[in-house]
C-alpha cells in the first residue's frame, strides 16, 4: 500500500428530515441550506436539489401512492401508472446517485438534510410515510425527524395569506375555518410519523421566538442538525415568505375574481401572471395594521384544540405547551380600511405588464398563451 494514498473512512450515515409544519419558516430553512452548500459540506452535510428545488417536492411525490395527488404536483405527468412509475424510477436513479457520491466524498460521519412542509400537509397516509422510511433505510444508518408546530389560530391566519396567493377569493374569517380534518391536529400528525419511525426519532419544536435558539428558526434548525455557523449574520435570513400588506391582499383578492379573458390581463394567462403579480405586490406596502379577528372568536376557535394541545404538551413537550396568551387580538374585530382594490389592481397591472412585455422571454410566453 502506497504511503501517499488516501482512503475514505465512512462513518455514521444520518438523514435529518424536516417535515414542516406549514407556516413555520420552512422556506427560510430551505433557502438557507440551498444558498450555503459550501458551509454544509464543511459540516459534512448535504442538501440536494435533485430532491426537488427547494422544498424537496420530488421526494414528497416519490413517497406518494395516490396518482391524483402526485399528478397535481407534477402537472406535466398524467395519472397513468406507467408514466408515474417511469418518473419515480428516474428520480430514484438521479437522487441516489447524488447521495452516494456525497457519502463517498466524506471521511467519517455524514448527514443528508431534507426539508419539506409538504410532508405535513400531503404525506398523511401511513403507507406513504412507510415508503419514505423504506427509501431512507437503503442509504442511512440513522434517521431523525424534525417538526415545528405553531399555535393553530396563528397557523390559520398565516395559511390564509398563502391561500390568497393561490387563488382564494374571500377575506379571512376565523369563524369559517374548518376545525375538522388533519391539518390542525398535531397529535395525529406526530402519531402517524411515530408509528413508522418511532417516537425517539422525532424532535418536536414550538414555533415561538422565545422557544427557538436565538429566536430564529434557521439557527434553531442548524443547532438541531449540528451545524456550526460563522459569526456573520449574513448566513441567516428569515421571512422568505413574508405576509402581504393589507392593500396587497385586497388587490390580489380582486385579481382572483377576474375571469380568464379579462382585458386587464393584457392577453396573458391568469395563472402565468399570478406569480409575477404576487412578487410585484410584495413590494407594495401600506401603513394599515394587520386585520385581526376578535379575541373571543379566536378563543372559541382555539378551544377546539385545547384538550389535545394539553396532551401534546405532556407527551411531546415536557409539559410546556403553546403560549396561550391572546392579548395581541383586539376585543372587537379590526375593520377593513376603505381600499379601492379595483384601482389598485389596475395600477399594479399597468406597471407589471409593460415590464413583462419588455423582456424577450415573456413575449414568447404571451404568444403561446
Amino acid at each position: 500500500m502506497s504511503g501517499g494514498s488516501t482512503h475514505n473512512i465512512q462513518g455514521m450515515r444520518t438523514a435529518i428530515v424536516h417535515i414542516g409544519s406549514e407556516k413555520t419558516g420552512s422556506t427560510s430553512i430551505q433557502d438557507f441550506m440551498d444558498r450555503n452548500s459550501g458551509l454544509l459540506k464543511q459540516n459534512h452535510c448535504g442538501f440536494f436539489r435533485s430532491a426537488g428545488f427547494i422544498s424537496n417536492f420530488k421526494l414528497v411525490n416519490y413517497c406518494q401512492n395516490t396518482p391524483s395527488v402526485f399528478a397535481g404536483n407534477m402537472p406535466r405527468l398524467s395519472n397513468d401508472d406507467a408514466d408515474i412509475l417511469k418518473w419515480k424510477n428516474q428520480f430514484y436513479k438521479e437522487h441516489t446517485r447524488e447521495i452516494e457520491q456525497f457519502q463517498k466524498s466524506i471521511d467519517g460521519d455524514s448527514t443528508v438534510l431534507y426539508s419539506s412542509e409538504h410532508f405535513q400537509s400531503r404525506v398523511t397516509d401511513p403507507n406513504d410515510i412507510q415508503n419514505l422510511k423504506t427509501f431512507l433505510n437503503t442509504f442511512f444508518d440513522k434517521i431523525r425527524i424534525v417538526v415545528y408546530l405553531r399555535r393553530q389560530d396563528l397557523l390559520a391566519m398565516s395559511a390564509h395569506n398563502t391561500s390568497i396567493q393561490g387563488g382564494a377569493t374571500q377575506r379571512f374569517d376565523i369563524n369559517r375555518v374548518s376545525t375538522t380534518g388533519l391539518y390542525y391536529d398535531y397529535n395525529k400528525l406526530l402519531d402517524r410519523w411515530a408509528a413508522v419511525f418511532g417516537k425517539s426519532t422525532i424532535s418536536v419544536r414550538v414555533f415561538e421566538k422565545a422557544r427557538m435558539h436565538n429566536g430564529n428558526v434557521v439557527e434553531d434548525f442548524c443547532q438541531i442538525a449540528g451545524l456550526t455557523l460563522p459569526d456573520s449574520n449574513d448566513y441567516v435570513k428569515v421571512n422568505s415568505n413574508e405576509r402581504l400588506s393589507v392593500t396587497a391582499q385586497e388587490t390580489l383578492l380582486r385579481f382572483n375574481h377576474l375571469d380568464d379573458q379579462n382585458a386587464l390581463l393584457g392577453g396573458f394567462k391568469k395563472q402565468f401572471l399570478r406569480q409575477h403579480l404576487i412578487a410585484h405586490l410584495h413590494k407594495r406596502k401600506d401603513n394599515y395594521p394587520s386585520i385581526l379577528p376578535a379575541r373571543a372568536d379566536v378563543e372559541t376557535f382555539y378551544a377546539h384544540y385545547k384538550e389535545r394541545n394539553d396532551q401534546l404538551a405532556e407527551q411531546w413537550l415536557d409539559g410546556q405547551g403553546f403560549d396561550e396568551s391572546f392579548d395581541t387580538y383586539p376585543a372587537s374585530a379590526v375593520e377593513h380600511p376603505e381600499i379601492n382594490a379595483q384601482q389598485e389592481l389596475e395600477i399594479a397591472l399597468s406597471e407589471l405588464i409593460p415590464e413583462l412585455l419588455s423582456k424577450r422571454k415573456w413575449r414568447k410566453a404571451l404568444a403561446n398563451s
